[in-house]
Formats: structure tokens, sequence, C-alpha cells
């Protein structure tokens, strides 16, 4: 069994059409019924106090994003 290398690097906006098909694909899978939509990430990641240059990473495998991760704190009550 042949192991991919995966490699993380930070969110770039061009990204977001395919996190958006990333998040959906795992959405089926985990049958749940709640899709994601480009307008909907847009949003999301246009929200105060999140910010997604530097809260958001995407992991690559042969170039192709198989996932992502946000983290934020919230400066209002330091939680995240």
């Amino acid at each position: 069994m042949k192991l991919d290398h995966v490699v993380i690097r930070p969110f770039e906006w061009d990204d977001l059409p395919v996190m958006v098909e990333v998040a959906n694909r795992s959405i089926e899978c985990n049958q749940e019924d709640q899709y994601v939509t480009l307008e909907s990430l847009q949003e999301n990641f246009n929200r105060p106090y999140f910010y997604p240059l530097v809260n958001c990473f995407v992991a690559l495998v042969d170039d192709q994003i198989v996932g992502y991760s946000t983290a934020e704190l919230d400066p209002r009550n330091g939680q995240g």
C-alpha cells in the first residue's frame, strides 16, 4: 500500500470552490443533510474575528485539496 505525501499549507481565497466540494463529500459520507455552498463558506470566512489567511489551513495530496481545518479565538471572550 502506497501512502501519499500530505502537504499542509495556508489557505488561499482561490481554494474556496474546492473546499466546498471537499466539505460536501464529507457531509455526504457522514449522511448529513446540511450542504455547504460557496456563498455560505464565503460568509463564514468573512465574519468578524475570523482571519482565514491566518486561521485556516488546507491539506493537499498530489496537489489536490483533500481537507481543511480552521481555528479561531473570539477576542470578546477569549474562547475558540
